[in-house]
């Protein structure tokens, strides 16, 4: 199979420069471009996302929620040396929110069920969450209870 080494992998780097860089074990330089992948693709256009139109910023964190979930996908596959997510896409979440001490308060296997049946597979399945599940920007959790149910 032959692959275009002029093809951009990131805003910064082409095909040919992760392979060069890969060829001489410059652990630097493919870190760069690790970093400059996951800017370009996902934190910036998020950054952009929340810095722009004030009239859409109520309805940004559905774009951004989308956004978080693929890059949660993308950093599991780069942590395990993968190149796609298995097929227990489920455990994928909870494995990734249990391990990061930013996401521990979705580690436990309610509230990872609930996010990835609710939000990840509601926005990339369906383009909107499930089961009366609201996306809001600003709540100090991630994941609340309404009326007695897990949201």
């Amino acid at each position: 199979m032959s692959v275009n080494l002029e093809i951009k992998i990131s805003p910064k780097y082409k095909v040919s420069d992760f392979i060069e860089a890969n060829e001489k074990c410059g652990w630097e330089k493919l870190v760069e471009i690790f970093s400059d992948r996951l800017d370009g693709r996902y934190l910036k256009p998020i950054e952009l996302i929340l810095n722009g139109d004030s009239e859409i910023s109520e309805f940004s964190g559905f774009s951004i929620l989308a956004l978080d979930c693929i890059l949660i996908e993308t950093l599991n596959q780069f942590y395990n040396g993968i190149n796609e997510t298995p097929s227990d896409h489920q455990k994928t979440f909870r494995e990734f929110f249990s391990q990061s001490p930013f996401f521990k308060e979705l580690g436990s296997r309610k509230k990872s069920e609930v996010f990835y049946a609710h939000f990840r597979c509601g926005l990339i399945h369906q383009a909107q969450t499930k089961k009366q599940s609201l996306i809001r920007i600003g709540q100090d959790t991630l994941v609340t209870q309404v009326s007695g149910k897990l949201k």
